[in-house]
């Protein structure tokens, strides 16, 4: 027998809108004793005063649109309420929260997969799962609650158009045609799709860009007059230079992880200890500006979030005359690059970044690949002279 179960939709209560516009439908599941709010995969464009009683209002032209989409996502739940009945489970507001959570069909949309399979899963990052939300926006914005086993090769090929054309990098788009890709990798694993759209479209690679500061950049960001606040800012943007460290690993820096001049950090990326000899890198500048502070904390929180550090040090990157947009990373891959051109083998520029193939780090952290043979070049045959002076001596 049925559980004693209602059901009824309304809106958000934070009355968040989307870009069109939209806000999402919430179905609170009722019994007797208990509810649980479900938030489902359904918009609608209404204010306040066109919704009431679970229903849009003929007050709103597309009403009966709106109705029939509230109408399919409450028919999902009770879906699931007897499932449950006909297997002899007794069916709560909790249980039904998590099978729609939790549970897929193949008739799934993208968002509704990524929400219940992607975004549940606790080994992802929140970086990850920023990423995954950003594709399921631009998905949405080419085309609306777009089902699984719509997408097809075609489907694909004109989304990837569709970003180009709106005038996203193109390392934008290969990374959301890349997140997309490992979407239909794991929907293929759990045999909601069999067909694969990317089986014959090759993505490409992002181009890495190419953007580091000189060490006369740096000194010059160094030797700027900034306010007290701003100092800090700057500070905690040159221990980047000196270490190789990204803004996450700077703005979670402790205390207790730097000793005797040499940093063991758990980076936040990758949980991985990375080992940086600050008294010894780049002249110990870097241990320089930590022990100026009492408290390392109050350099690595100095700001709240990395918008704000990029947006900081931009600011006064053009302040000292360098009239580039300066961001955090570019400390991490000055690090390395100005490492790379003063010499130091690539296996060591690895492993103070922290990161398991010199590959990576070759294609991606060090540039001025041609500067730095020449001046490799230089150190090793230093001069002609030398060299006819060494045959005079056999």
């Amino acid at each position: 027998m049925l559980s004693n179960i209602t059901y009824k939709a309304s809106l958000n209560r934070n009355g968040y809108r989307t870009k069109d516009g939209l806000r999402h439908v919430v179905i609170t599941v009722y019994c007797p004793l208990t509810k649980e709010r479900v938030t489902v995969n359904t918009h609608v464009r209404v204010m306040e005063a066109d919704f009431s009683y679970g229903m849009v209002q003929p007050s709103e032209p597309n009403h009966d649109l709106f109705n029939r989409k509230i109408a399919r996502a409450i028919r999902r739940l009770m879906e699931y309420e007897d499932e449950m009945a006909a297997a002899g489970t007794n069916p709560t507001p909790r249980k039904i929260k998590e099978a729609y959570r939790t549970n897929v069909s193949k008739a799934a949309t993208l968002r509704e997969f990524v929400d219940s399979v992607i975004m549940t899963d606790s080994k992802r990052s929140e970086s990850t799962r920023s990423g995954y939300h950003n594709l399921c926006k631009a998905v949405d914005e080419f085309r609306h609650n777009t089902r699984l086993d719509e997408v097809d090769h075609d489907f694909v090929e004109r989304f990837r158009s569709s970003m180009m054309n709106k005038g996203l990098g193109e390392n934008t788009a290969i990374g959301r045609l890349k997140l997309l890709r490992c979407v239909f990798n794991e929907a293929i694993k759990r045999g909601i799709v069999t067909d694969d759209p990317f089986k014959f479209i090759t993505i490409g690679n992002m181009k890495p860009k190419e953007v580091y500061l000189t060490m006369a950049e740096i000194g010059k960001i160094e030797r700027v007059k900034l306010s007290r606040k701003d100092d800090k800012v700057r500070d905690l943007f040159l221990l980047a230079c000196y270490s190789g460290l990204r803004w996450s690993d700077l703005h979670t820096l402790e205390e207790a992880e730097i000793k005797g001049g040499v940093m063991r950090k758990k980076m936040y990326k990758t949980k991985k200890y990375v080992t940086v000899p600050l008294k010894t890198l780049f002249w110990g500048k870097g241990l320089d500006i930590i022990n100026k502070y009492p408290n390392i904390r109050t350099l690595s929180k100095c700001v709240s979030c990395n918008s704000t550090f990029n947006k900081k040090i931009k600011e006064i990157a053009h302040k000292a005359g360098v009239k580039r947009d300066v961001s955090a990373h570019w400390g991490r891959k000055s690090c390395s690059t100005n490492l790379s051109l003063m010499g130091m083998p690539i296996q060591n520029i690895t492993s103070i970044l922290g990161q398991s193939r010199t590959r990576t780090t070759e294609t991606h952290y060090t540039f001025d690949k041609d500067l730095a043979a020449e001046k490799m070049s230089k150190k090793l045959f230093k001069t002609k002279a030398a060299h006819q002076d060494g045959n005079k001596d056999l």
